[in-house]
C-alpha cells in the first residue's frame, strides 16, 4: 500500500490506525505479532517506535521502556545488536514471553504493501530511517511526523522532501500549513492534538481549510498518560466501556479523517 492507495480508502470510510498493533495477554506491542492482529482487525496505519542499539543496528522498539516492556533496566540503546536479539518480551503479568525483537528491516519487509506506517520517534534517526526505507523502496509507504521546528523542516526537506509529512499541532493553529506546502515538504495531514471541544484546530473552519488543501486530520483516542489530555478527554477508555457514540461517533460526525486507538478491531465494528 502507498499514500494514494490510503487517500482511495478515505473516500469510503475513516481509516483507523493502530497504535503500536495490538496487544494483549502474552502478544506485547511493537512486535510483528501485534501488527499481524491489528491488520486482521482492519488497521489502515500502523504505528511503530525505532531505537538505535549501541552499533547502529535499528529495532522496533520504544525507546526508554525498557523496564515495562523487557524487565530489564539497562536501554537498549546501550547495547548490541547481538545483545538486543537474545532479549524476548514480557506479558501483561510481567512474564517472559517467546517474542523477540523486531528489527526496523524485517517490520519494514512484514508490513509492505499490507499497510501504511507511521514512523515514530523517527528524529532520533532520520538519516538512518531514510536509508531503510530506500533500500526497501518504501517512502511512500509511510508518514513522518513533527511539531514545527525550522532544523526539522529542513532535514524533511534534505533527506525526504517526498516522504509524507504530518504536522502536529497542540490547542494553537500556527498558519503555517501554506509555507511548508510552498517549500517542498510532502505536507499530508495534520495530527490534532486538543484540550476541550471549544479548541480552534477542530473547528469546523480549520477542518474545512486541511479538507480544501487535500490534507488528512488525525485524531488521537489513545491513553499513554491519562493526566495529559489529547483530544478533550474522548478517549478509547470511555469508548470501550460504553460511550462509542461520544466518543468514536463524535470524532466522525466532526469529520475527522483518521482515528488512532488501541482497540483496532472495537473501533472497526464501531465504524461499519
Amino acid at each position: 500500500m502507498n499514500f494514494n492507495d490510503l487517500l482511495s480508502l478515505r473516500k469510503d470510510r475513516i481509516l483507523i490506525a493502530s497504535h503500536r498493533g495490538v496487544s494483549s495477554a502474552n502478544i506485547p506491542c511493537n512486535t510483528l505479532e501485534s501488527f499481524s492482529v491489528a491488520l486482521s482487525q482492519g488497521a489502515d496505519i500502523i504505528e511503530l517506535d525505532v531505537t538505535k542499539s549501541i552499533d547502529g543496528e535499528l529495532f522496533v522498539f520504544h525507546p526508554f521502556m525498557d523496564f515495562p516492556h523487557l524487565r530489564k533496566l539497562i536501554p537498549l540503546q546501550l547495547k548490541t545488536a547481538k545483545q538486543i536479539k537474545r532479549i524476548k518480551y514480557v506479558n501483561n503479568d510481567l512474564t517472559k514471553t517467546q517474542y523477540g525483537i523486531s528489527t526496523l528491516d524485517e517490520a519494514l519487509e512484514f508490513l509492505k504493501g499490507k499497510c501504511i506506517i507511521n514512523v515514530d520517534k523517527f528524529w532520533n534517526n532520520p538519516q538512518l530511517i531514510v536509508k531503510k526505507l530506500d533500500y526497501h523502496n518504501m517512502r511512500d509507504s509511510v508518514i513522518i511526523k513533527s511539531y514545527y521546528s525550522p532544523n526539522k523542516i529542513n532535514i524533511v526537506k534534505e533527506i525526504a522532501s517526498d516522504i509524507p509529512f504530518m504536522l502536529m499541532m497542540r490547542n494553537k493553529i500556527g498558519g503555517i500549513e501554506k509555507e511548508l506546502l510552498s517549500k517542498g515538504v510532502n505536507l499530508v495531514a495534520e495530527e490534532l492534538i486538543f484540550d476541550n471541544l471549544e479548541s480552534d484546530l477542530i473547528s469546523n473552519q480549520h477542518l474545512d481549510f486541511l479538507h480544501s488543501n487535500n490534507l488528512l486530520a488525525w485524531v488521537n483516542s489513545i491513553v499513554y498518560n491519562y493526566k495529559d489530555i489529547i483530544s478533550a478527554g474522548l478517549t478509547d477508555d470511555r469508548a470501550v466501556l460504553g460511550e462509542k457514540d461520544e466518543v468514536w461517533g463524535y470524532f466522525k460526525e466532526k469529520g475527522f479523517d483518521i482515528i488512532q486507538t488501541d482497540w483496532v478491531k472495537e473501533l472497526q465494528e464501531y465504524l461499519n
